[in-house]
């Protein structure tokens, strides 16, 4: 992967004696996090009748970018949306008055929030474009699991070994209220800013290995 690239994509608070692979551990951690809180964001308010505009945006991240091709056989462009989403860079886009603000950059913004987007809580983008695989270019490759709370990093194929698949849990939202996960502990995680932070609830999907 494109190692050379991380020093301009760690947290502008990290600590410079921060050896080079915990800086990698670090963000591989919060791009995981951010992942996690954009599924909790889509669960929190795609129902919600009194939040029509989250009900909104949390739909079309849900249809537009992560169940738009599942189950689609053709992988080069089964997760090209969600691709766009994970490396739109809204702080950058932010900066810029001026220029239009592009579509997955605003949805970020709606999760996150522009105060912590502006203030460098959060990776913009989630993940450079040189992580990725691309021909002739070892990267990650994202795929969905819907049978797990876990996600998880897998090396490269024997038989293909140009990319690392990520997988990143997307299980079905289970039934919210004090039984199981309440709106109240996904609204917590999505405005969770703390760089150790972890969920409150082991129905929270986690895509950190």
């Amino acid at each position: 992967m494109a190692i050379q690239n991380l020093n301009n994509a760690v947290f502008s608070v990290e600590k410079k004696e921060l050896s080079l692979g915990e800086q990698l551990k670090n963000r591989m951690w919060q791009q995981g996090k951010q992942i996690s809180q954009i599924i909790s964001y889509t669960w929190r308010y795609y129902d919600d009748k009194n939040e029509s505009n989250k009900a909104e945006i949390a739909k079309t991240l849900k249809h537009e970018y992560f169940e738009k091709h599942l189950g689609s056989g053709n992988f080069d462009y089964k997760f090209k949306k969600l691709e766009e989403l994970l490396t739109a860079d809204p702080k950058s886009e932010l900066d810029y008055p001026t220029r239009p603000i592009s579509k997955e950059s605003q949805l970020l913004i709606s999760v996150f929030g522009e105060t912590g987007i502006r203030e460098g809580h959060f990776l913009c983008p989630i993940f450079h474009k040189e992580e990725l695989a691309s021909p002739g270019v070892i990267g990650l490759k994202f795929y969905l699991d819907v049978n797990s709370f876990q996600g998880r990093l897998i090396d490269a194929d024997i038989n293909d070994n140009t990319f690392f698949k990520y997988y990143i849990a997307y299980p079905p939202c289970p039934a919210l209220g004090e039984g199981c996960l309440t709106k109240e502990q996904l609204e917590n995680w999505i405005a969770n800013i703390d760089p150790n932070g972890l969920p409150s609830s082991p129905y929270i999907p986690t895509s950190s290995s």
